[in-house]
Parts: C-alpha cells; structure tokens; sequence
C-alpha cells in the first residue's frame, strides 16, 4: 500500500509540511528532484531499510540498505558476528 504526505501536518516551527516543503525548496532549487522523491520514481524500488533473514539472523534484522555497498546485502559462506557494533570494531 502506498502511502502519501499528510501535507497539512503541523509541524516543529509552527508551519504545516506543505509550507516548510515550498521553502526548503525555494532555498535548495535541485532539492525536488535530488531529494525528495515522487512516488512514481522512488529513490529505492523497495524501501529504504531491508529485512534480513536466515541462520545469522534467524529473528531477523533491519540493515538501513543506504548504508551499505549493494554487494553486502546478499551474502553466502562463513561469517563472523557480533551482539553489536563496539564488539565488531574491537581489535
């Protein structure tokens, strides 16, 4: 199901999201093509984040797919893994 902008959602500053939209692309002209995205041509086909599933992650996890080099995101062999991201950077 796709989703929409509730473009008349107040906001932090006081003005809807319509209105700080139309600004913030007044300020950052390329803005509406670089950074927000139509739905008739998203930035990813499937979603900014991925579900991961499989014996490395058998309750699954959530990788934000932005993040890392698409040859990460399918994996087969052995791998080390970590409970979190302090103990995979220990030497």
């Amino acid at each position: 199901m796709r989703t929409k902008l509730h473009l008349d959602t107040l906001t932090v500053t006081g003005k809807n999201l319509d209105e700080n939209l139309k600004e913030y692309i007044i300020i950052n002209p390329r803005a509406n093509k670089e950074i927000i995205s139509t739905l008739d041509s998203p930035v990813h086909a499937e979603g900014g984040i991925a579900v991961l599933r499989g014996s490395l992650a058998p309750d699954g996890s959530v990788v934000k797919q932005t993040a890392v080099s698409k040859k990460m995101l399918r994996h087969s062999g052995p791998a080390r893994v970590f409970n979190s991201e302090e103990q995979a950077m220990q030497p």
